[in-house]
């Protein structure tokens, strides 16, 4: 965590392991600043095949996984 003495979700790293049938690829990414993780998490609830789940927690928008983030505000 950035500072983890104050417990927040930026700056986090994020592992998945395995494939998810094709659904995940092996890639390394970095968020802009300020990307709510929960952007991260839906975007996997989505490549897990789960379209129908529009957000998740605090999420703002799907984090693109393939590594083209669109830009802030976007």
């Amino acid at each position: 965590m950035g500072d983890s003495n104050l417990h927040n979700h930026k700056r986090v790293p994020f592992f998945i392991a395995g494939r998810a049938d094709g659904g995940f690829r092996a890639v390394g990414l970095k968020a802009p600043n300020r990307t709510q993780f929960a952007n991260v998490m839906l975007s996997s609830l989505h490549a897990l095949g789960s379209d129908e789940v529009a957000s998740f927690g605090d999420s703002t928008a799907p984090f693109d996984l393939a590594g083209e983030t669109p830009p802030r505000g976007a």
